[in-house]
């Protein structure tokens, strides 16, 4: 079988499935004996090898086995053409074969990986009514789909998904359910409200007033125990947990929960559903140390962001204290806690060299390329006090520090306004940074510091000192590497300024009369106008004629050989 040794690509592999390999003018008078072979082939290479693909294939093979119609493969004999297309009707061979897709959609269900898409084909699945034989299918497919499916699983984990209210509609409409609707069959109070919160949040909107009434008169077991069922169907499903609409709950049923922090906390909640409102009720309740120590039961991953929230939220609320720049400190230095910039820079004009130490923690304890950083830096450069505040040299310093932390792989992101900031208070920070982008290949970062350079008055002593940066880098391949990485500083200033580039690459690519290495490399790269600019400086400079030869016009790519240039010698009279 094609689909067993891999050798079909996915997409025609499941073309072939649900097309060639489905529904002939044979089908129902062999009692759909191919499908139900080609369904257990399917299940068995499921079972036996536990791969995806094949899961996958099982999903859309059963999806096709429970459409309404069916176009199968056209055949032609001679001058006749044969159509195989219809709409299905009932018979016990079918309506057996549709059980046993939807059993294995059940199956496959168990796979976590595979969970959503199953649960996508059974909520997309449509059918025909009427009194004939495409309408009793229909009504039996979905007691089919009821029984064997649906009722045997949590219906929260549906709900959000498209297809699912036209499916609950067909169900009631067909006598398979009771007119209250599917989600609120054999619910307890705490599943009715977290069903209501899904509702809400598909529908896009605020809190329904139905929603804010249940919340409103909900007791404190029961609220905890909404936001449990919620945080549990949202983390094992593609749906994931409606974090709007749940912050609003908690901010309604703040008064209830007030004395429900270990529970809360301690839960899988997210930080972002807890208002910093709930949080100051916790630390007027039990004490800061004691909000504090929650946190640090969290997962380890998670303790920073909870012990930065927490911070925040005390600085809103009392200020500057320094009870608050002592546990930051701590926080930073034992789990890389972060606080906004705003807020650390209003605990250092309280607390001077409170920043500098705060930052050393965290970058300290965290490992390169952390996004924590970012809020080591400052989140509007344009602001007039983040400006003011990061222009002293020690911050400014800190902050080139940190931008290099950042880096740690090809696509490492600079913030553009801070970058012109830094190289315009401080032009020798290309040198410093080409070096660690180099190491990295952050071949992105190097484009924009360079579109930072050039786009200030500064730019030519910013690419010397970047280029004195690249000269020192050590690599085994200099000739590819060199050029090319001040080809990817150079990118902006080529194609906004170009005369001034080639004007640049000419004068230094002169010493004593003779070429140096790797420049006239990059000036090939140069579109041709500037190209042709670039050799003229160099004569016009007094290049002389041997060593003009070896300007590199024809080259594949960096680190081709000076030889086989097409400039001619000079045979300038004087």
């Amino acid at each position: 079988m094609a689909l067993g040794k891999n050798i079909l690509p996915p997409q025609e592999a499941k073309k072939a499935l649900t097309t060639t390999m489905c529904f002939n003018e044979d089908s129902y008078s062999d009692e759909f004996r191919y499908e139900n072979e080609v369904l257990e082939r399917l299940a068995c290479e499921f079972r036996r090898t536990k791969e995806k693909r094949y899961g996958v294939l099982f999903a859309y093979y059963a999806e096709t086995l429970l459409a309404a119609t069916y176009d199968g493969p056209t055949r032609m004999e001679g001058n006749k053409v044969t159509f195989v297309h219809g709409n299905h009707v009932y018979t016990e061979a079918m309506i057996g074969l549709r059980k046993r897709a939807i059993a294995c959609l059940k199956e496959l269900r168990g796979c976590s990986e595979l969970r959503s898409l199953c649960d996508t084909v059974i909520t997309g699945v449509r059918g025909i009514g009427g009194d004939d034989g495409a309408g009793r299918l229909w009504k039996e497919t979905l007691e089919e789909l009821y029984k064997g499916y649906v009722s045997r699983i949590e219906s929260i984990e549906i709900c959000n998904l498209p297809g699912f209210v036209q499916l609950e509609k067909e169900l009631i409409s067909q006598g398979v359910i009771a007119e209250e609707g599917l989600l609120f069959l054999g619910a307890t109070p705490e599943e009715r409200i977290a069903v209501q919160i899904y509702l809400d949040d598909s529908c896009g909107h605020d809190i329904s007033e139905e929603l804010t009434e249940v919340v409103q008169t909900a007791s404190s077991a029961e609220l905890v125990k909404v936001i449990s069922i919620v945080c549990s169907a949202g983390r094992q499903s593609s749906i994931g947990i409606p974090s709007s609409i749940l912050r609003g709950v908690m901010i309604l049923g703040a008064d209830t929960l007030s004395e429900c922090a270990d529970s809360i906390i301690l839960s899988d909640v997210p930080l972002y559903a807890v208002s910093d409102d709930l949080l100051i009720r916790w630390i007027d309740l039990l004490g800061i140390d004691r909000v504090r120590g929650l946190a640090l039961k969290r997962e380890e991953n998670e303790i920073p962001e909870w012990l930065g929230r927490i911070d925040e939220a005390r600085f809103k609320e009392f200020g500057v204290t320094p009870e608050l720049a002592r546990d930051i400190e701590e926080g930073a230095n034992e789990y890389g806690e972060t606080v906004s910039y705003e807020v650390a820079m209003e605990i250092d004009s309280a607390t001077p060299g409170f920043f500098a130490r705060y930052a050393a923690g965290v970058l300290q304890k965290l490992e390169r390329g952390s996004h924590a950083f970012y809020r080591l830096l400052p989140s509007n450069i344009n602001n007039a006090e983040q400006r003011a505040f990061a222009s002293k040299p020690e911050m400014l310093l800190l902050a080139e520090e940190i931008l290099l932390n950042l880096v740690s792989g090809t696509s490492s992101y600079w913030d553009e306004d801070l970058l012109r900031f830094i190289v315009a208070n401080d032009d020798q920070f290309p040198e410093r940074a080409m070096p660690v982008l180099m190491e990295f290949d952050a071949t992105y970062a190097m484009e924009r510091l360079g579109e930072a350079a050039w786009g200030e008055e500064n730019g030519e002593a910013a690419t010397d000192g970047a280029w004195k940066g690249i000269a020192g880098f050590k690599t085994s391949v200099p000739r590819m590497v060199k050029p090319l990485a001040l080809k990817h500083f150079l990118n902006y200033a080529i194609e906004h300024c170009g005369d001034a580039v080639a004007s640049w690459l000419a004068s230094r690519s002169m010493r004593d009369g003779e070429l140096v290495d790797y420049l006239p490399d990059v000036a090939m790269e140069l579109p041709k106008n500037l190209k042709v600019k670039y050799i003229v400086i160099l004569c016009q400079e007094g290049l002389n004629s041997k060593e003009l030869e070896k300007v590199p016009v024809i080259m594949s790519s960096f680190g081709a050989s000076w030889s086989g240039s097409e400039i001619p010698p000079s045979s300038r009279k004087d």
